[in-house]
């Protein structure tokens, strides 16, 4: 594959489906990074109920504080208690996304990317650790939800290690697609999404919109990059 960028270049081959990351690939939920930091806040509140919580924890991302937390309990309890004292915390945290996801508009230009791969015969989904209740409002909110196969967020029970770059997601996805033998792409913004994409056999998608650059995403394995998912469409053939 080659590289796309802003300038333009060589075009692309039509994946039969696209499968997308949520959050800084279609919105970015957290560009206020206090955001996040509220977020172990409200976890750290809770979970200090239940096992020690260092100070440290309440200044980290939110997610990362979730993920060592959830662990703390699954290792502290049976498994009975452990999975009601860590619903409780899902609760939290899609509450958070939830109310986040309300505010947030989706990226310049994405939707209107979406709705053209789609009329393409492109297969849309999206695999998130996000909540799929709170990418769900967001798809409804802009009445686009009919535009995809597939919404795929964080299962229940939550299970840490079920998260990128684990390629457990994205290997259900399309097992309910039957897309094995298909060309298909993930795009994300992370290098997790990468290696993720790497692991399930698929097509890395670098999208630069959010927490790494072009370079890095490449360098952690990007067969071709985007400076934004706008830009997609114009380099895919009909």
């Amino acid at each position: 594959m080659t590289q796309p960028n802003s300038e333009g270049a060589a075009l692309l081959e039509k994946p039969d489906a696209l499968i997308l990351d949520f959050d800084k690939t279609l919105a970015f939920l957290y560009r206020d990074k206090s955001l996040l930091t509220d977020l172990a806040g409200r976890l750290c509140e809770f979970y200090r109920k239940f096992v020690p919580v260092e100070e440290r924890l309440y200044g980290i991302d939110g997610y990362f504080a979730w993920y060592d937390l959830h662990k703390r309990v699954r290792a502290s309890f049976g498994e009975e208690e452990a999975l009601r004292i860590n619903a409780e915390g899902e609760k939290i945290v899609t509450r958070f996304e939830r109310e986040v996801t309300a505010k947030t508009p989706f990226l310049p230009g994405a939707i209107e990317a979406l709705r053209d791969l789609k009329r393409r015969g492109v297969s849309l989904s999206i695999v998130s650790t996000n909540s799929g209740y709170a990418i769900r409002d967001a798809l409804i909110r802009e009445g686009i939800e009919a535009l995809f196969d597939q919404v795929l967020g964080r299962e229940l029970p939550f299970d840490p290690d079920k998260v990128k770059p684990s390629p457990y997601l994205i290997e259900t996805c399309m097992r309910r697609l039957g897309l094995e033998g298909k060309t298909v792409w993930y795009a994300g913004d992370d290098v997790v999404d990468m290696e993720a994409a790497k692991r399930a056999g698929i097509v890395p998608v670098g999208v630069a919109s959010g927490r790494h650059s072009r370079e890095e995403l490449i360098r952690a394995g990007a067969a071709t990059c985007f400076d934004a998912l706008s830009e997609v469409p114009a380099h895919v053939r009909l």
